[in-house]
């Protein structure tokens, strides 16, 4: 019995070409269902991804098998800097990968391409921006009522980009 994961590769593929300025050329992917725990022994079903691209580049999500909301994104460079993802925003940021314009500029990115995978949900509007301080977007939602959350966001150019990750 072989169950279809092709919407949560599809979720991690359109996110990914939503947030990176150029094509990207996967070589592979590995998806797992599984739980995750939370205070007081509530659960949640979720989809775990792998998605190696670009020569040996990582990203792995966790998705909501529920809702197919990305809970968590981990974007590892294999040591090379994210200037060809983002040719743009590299040029804008005075072509120094490890300038605070290019980080800037990627944090905008990444806000812009969450907010377009939200989109999908009837009813519900969805609002992504950068807050103040590096390390951390804001994500607001509203249906019948109103949610805010601050969201952990990571960038270092050269290492990687972590969303929801402690």
């Amino acid at each position: 019995n072989t169950v279809d994961t092709t919407w949560v590769i599809d979720r991690g593929v359109h996110f990914l070409n939503d947030f990176f300025e150029v094509g990207t050329d996967i070589s592979g992917v590995a998806v797992d269902y599984c739980l995750a725990w939370f205070a007081e022994n509530v659960t949640s079903p979720i989809w775990s991804m792998e998605m190696t691209f670009d020569g040996g580049r990582k990203c792995f999500f966790d998705i909501s098998a529920e809702t197919g909301v990305i809970l968590r994104c981990m974007i590892f460079s294999n040591g090379t800097s994210f200037a060809d993802l983002f040719p743009d925003s590299f040029l804008q940021g005075e072509s120094d990968a490890l300038g605070p314009i290019f980080r800037e500029l990627i944090r905008e990115r990444f806000c812009q391409a969450y907010q377009s995978s939200m989109s999908h949900y009837e009813g519900i509007k969805v609002s992504v921006w950068p807050t103040e301080e590096q390390g951390a977007i804001n994500i607001t939602m509203t249906d019948n009522g109103t949610e805010h959350l601050t969201v952990p966001l990571y960038i270092e150019p050269i290492e990687g980009i972590w969303f929801n990750y402690p």
